[in-house]
């Protein structure tokens, strides 16, 4: 689908012709590499801004820009719910429906290993751990523990915040490590009941 204009003269073209117009606000911006290096080819990266009762998601075009359009008025969050592995953003920014030239920074990512274990310290292998920091805005998707419970989890160099984990049949097993930082091996997450 083109996005750029097309100059027709009328009865020029009778038929195949579908016109979008686009209502509302837009975000526009661009994903761009902390060591200035170029994106990689294949892509693959998806983008997503949420928030007052609104979600929209794209995925981002090539040369790292994106336009996410018909929002209305309000406060979103911009996350990147598909990346490249190695690659992460730096921060996921809050911006008003309507801003344009917003940059977001991928830097190369650390890692967070560690290990899901039930009361008597069995791995719980149908986990899902993420990465909640302290300060900020940023959202690390989900990642599921291997059979033995372990996980690995990519987050930006400067994290330091909580490990949560939890499991998706049973929405009262629940477990978090505070004071968790970027680089950090071996974490031990409990899951407990909650009530």
């Amino acid at each position: 689908m083109r996005r750029d204009g097309v100059q027709v003269k009328d009865g020029e073209i009778t038929q195949g012709i579908v016109l979008t117009l686009s209502s509302g606000l837009s975000i526009k911006g661009r994903l761009r590499r902390a060591d200035k290096q170029p994106l990689p080819e294949s892509g693959g990266f998806v983008i997503m801004a949420s928030g007052d009762g609104q979600v929209r998601q794209l995925e981002v075009r090539p040369d790292g820009t994106f336009c996410i359009d018909g929002l209305k008025p309000g406060k979103l969050t911009l996350t990147l719910t598909r990346t490249v592995a190695g690659l992460i953003p730096e921060r996921h920014p809050e911006v008003e429906a309507g801003t344009k030239d917003i940059e977001i920074v991928l830097v190369a990512a650390a890692r967070i290993t560690g290990r899901v274990v039930d009361a008597d310290g069995k791995p719980f292998p149908d986990a899902l751990v993420g990465a909640h920091p302290k300060a900020g805005v940023l959202k690390v998707l989900s990642y599921r523990c291997d059979d033995d419970g372990r996980f690995s989890i990519e987050v930006p160099p400067s994290f330091s915040g909580k490990i949560v984990a939890a499991v998706p049949q049973n929405r009262f097993l629940h477990g978090s490590v505070d004071q968790v930082h970027a680089g950090q091996r071996d974490v031990e997450v409990v899951l407990e009941v909650v009530k």
